[in-house]
């Protein structure tokens, strides 16, 4: 019988539904992610330098629609980990008129104290390993009898990782050849799947990955009156080369900030650029970093001239010199999956033969939400509990 171990590659909301899953049900979660903590795109930018700096620079807030999600998100309240996000929303077409959005109605969720924390509301109080600033870069599946077949994990140096049952990946990263161009070398998990077998490798090799660019700034409250005026707290960009979407964030004790996210035609122009201190760069990725002052400045100027001139807002370049944070430039390289099956498929892959499981928000329509990213990994975790025990006994 192989380890009741698992590895599940990834932090984000759904390795850690997955995590959930699991030990709820006394198997052994053991979660790799890259980053410094858990997040994911609902990761938390800190500062060392200013511990009041706290910016969510993917998911800015959350719809909850399903009873299955509602009911955990209550159970995330009752614990102190997510509250009602209290902001406006509103929609602008760049240059034009702003307008609040019907959305408003609509209640959304935050995580208290910042969007990582959902992650680590997940797995709290269960028995969850957690390894940080960890790249796998090898599995290798030992079928001798004594191993009972487990899969076997390394690390970039090379070490060991020890053994595992099951492998879920919760980004598409490792199976797709996006790897290749960031950090060189083959996807890390596709020579292994192809040689077991695993099925429906080619949903996520031919997945179309849109990246998006976020610039991020936390400013002393007294010092961005810009900041102050924008209408709304979440304003959708619409007929924008550059500019998406504008994010205002105020949280009790922190400083306000800033975000803006670019488009995606504009982040698919500078595809080998990251942002400096940023995950991808600590783990060895190519980074073009003489474009990326360019970028910045690029998505700042669609600020002033497409949001603030239009509002009658005084926001120039020279605003960015009072920032007490950034502004910093992050660039999220899959964060939309491009061409998600129209067919209604399941949320997630699992091949109990091969003992690898696929969770996110990339397989399955609308696709790059909270939500469907949980749903997905908690249905992996359920999938791979059955045949965990349907073998053992």
């Amino acid at each position: 019988m192989w380890s009741s171990r698992v590895a599940i590659i990834g932090g984000g909301i759904a390795g850690c539904s997955v995590a959930r899953g699991l030990a709820k049900k006394g198997m052994k979660p053991v979660v790799f992610e890259m980053g410094r903590g858990l997040g994911g795109r609902t990761a938390t930018r800190r500062s060392r330098e200013d511990s009041m700096v706290a910016i969510d620079h993917g998911a800015p807030a959350f719809h909850a629609t399903s009873a299955e999600f509602l009911n955990l998100i209550h159970r995330l309240r009752k614990s102190g980990h997510v509250e009602d996000w209290k902001g406006v929303r509103g929609e602008m077409r760049a240059g034009g008129e702003f307008k609040m959005s019907a959305g408003n109605m609509l209640s959304m969720y935050v995580g208290r104290g910042g969007m990582s924390s959902v992650c680590e509301g997940l797995i709290a109080e269960l028995d969850v390993e957690t390894r940080f600033q960890t790249m796998i870069k090898s599995f290798a599946y030992d079928e001798q009898e004594e191993k009972r077949g487990n899969w076997m994990l390394t690390d970039r140096k090379g070490e060991s990782l020890g053994e595992f049952g099951w492998i879920v990946a919760t980004s598409s990263s490792l199976l797709h050849n996006r790897w290749t161009k960031i950090y060189g070398g083959p996807p890390p998990l596709l020579h292994a799947a192809k040689e077991v077998g695993m099925k429906g490798i080619h949903t996520v090799t031919s997945l179309e990955n849109n990246p998006v660019f976020v610039v991020m700034m936390g400013f002393d409250s007294s010092h961005s009156p810009a900041l102050n005026a924008l209408p709304a707290d979440m304003i959708e960009v619409t007929h924008s080369d550059t500019l998406s979407k504008v994010v205002r964030q105020t949280r009790p004790g922190m400083v306000p900030s800033l975000v803006l996210h670019s488009t995606i035609p504009f982040a698919q122009k500078s595809v080998m650029t990251h942002g400096r201190g940023g995950t991808a760069e600590l783990m060895g990725a190519k980074n073009k970093t003489t474009d990326e002052n360019k970028v910045k400045s690029a998505i700042l100027s669609a600020f002033e001239q497409e949001v603030c001139r239009p509002l009658g807002i005084n926001f120039d370049l020279s605003e960015t010199d009072k920032a007490v944070y950034g502004p910093a430039l992050h660039r999220w390289g899959s964060a939309f999956p491009g061409n998600v099956p129209e067919i209604e498929v399941p949320l997630s892959m699992v091949d109990g033969s091969a003992r690898i499981a696929i969770a996110g928000d990339f397989l399955a329509r609308p696709g790059g939400n909270v939500e469907q990213a949980c749903l997905s990994g908690l249905e992996a975790a359920e999938e791979i509990y059955k045949i965990y025990n349907s073998a053992a006994k």
